[in-house]
């Protein structure tokens, strides 16, 4: 058992460390691209940026509302939220594997949800400190 503090760290830190991972893989394909495509980053970046600073504010919520100061570290996601996550990671190692995406694609699309992702778990330290939940 943990302080709910810690809960809202790792959800912070599960977000980022994803952000750093899938940026990576869009960055290296903005570099194989040799192209301006990678400015297409930017609505994909602005979409999933406010749909997952909603997840994130949401979450939070739930940690905060928990019963008692501690929980189990690993109740900083729901079932729901580790399912889409195994679902995710899924769905993009089929498509990079399958070949049948152009590179451009992952080039822009991953580099905006790679960054959307990142700024998403920084949220979640903006609402810590902010709200003084530590």
């Amino acid at each position: 058992m943990v302080r709910k503090k810690w809960l809202i760290v790792a959800n912070g830190l599960l977000w980022m460390a994803a952000g750093m991972n899938i940026v990576n893989i869009g960055i290296k394909s903005i570099m194989a691209a040799h192209s301006l495509v990678w400015l297409l980053s930017i609505p994909v970046f602005a979409i999933f940026a406010s749909m997952f600073i909603k997840i994130i504010s949401k979450n939070i919520n739930r940690i905060v509302s928990m019963q008692g100061e501690k929980a189990k570290l690993y109740k900083f996601l729901t079932p729901k939220g580790y399912m889409i996550i195994a679902f995710m990671m899924t769905l993009g190692i089929t498509l990079r594997e399958l070949g049948k995406i152009p590179e451009s694609f992952f080039a822009y699309f991953y580099t905006g949800l790679g960054i959307a992702l990142f700024f998403s778990g920084l949220w979640s330290f903006i609402i810590l400190i902010s709200r003084k939940l530590y």
